[in-house]
């Protein structure tokens, strides 16, 4: 069987993957097995790990590669791009750091948990 996607067509795994694709795939085997080969250009689309999402690259020729014997894992060849906000942090500061007025909240550690006595008056 040959399959031609045209305009418009989207391969979608919510929320994980979303591409607008085209191409021509000839596919063989039966139901249980597809056996797909060919070539689909992505024209478009985005892909969300964790908490970012990746876009596809600008002005490069985005592809999934069929080829036959390896059923639906094809080889992908795309540039993905992501913006990353910049993130600062206050330097931690020793004991000897600390200013006068503000608290130390440095970690302090005892070395006798000490005792109770019984008191029976």
């Amino acid at each position: 069987m040959r399959l031609r996607l045209d305009r418009n067509i989207q391969i979608v795994k919510a929320p994980i993957v979303n591409f607008v694709a085209q191409g021509t795939l000839t596919v063989n085997g039966d139901l249980n097995a597809p056996q797909p080969t060919g070539e689909i250009l992505l024209k478009s689309g985005q892909v969300n790990l964790f908490t970012t999402q990746f876009v596809l690259a600008r002005g490069y020729r985005h592809r999934a590669t069929f080829v036959g014997g390896r059923g639906l894992d094809p080889d992908l060849d795309i540039r993905l791009i992501a913006s990353v906000p910049e993130v600062t942090r206050n330097p931690l500061r020793t004991s000897e750091q600390v200013v006068a007025s503000e608290i130390d909240d440095s970690p302090l550690f005892a070395t006798s948990l000490g005792s109770f006595a019984d008191s029976q008056d």
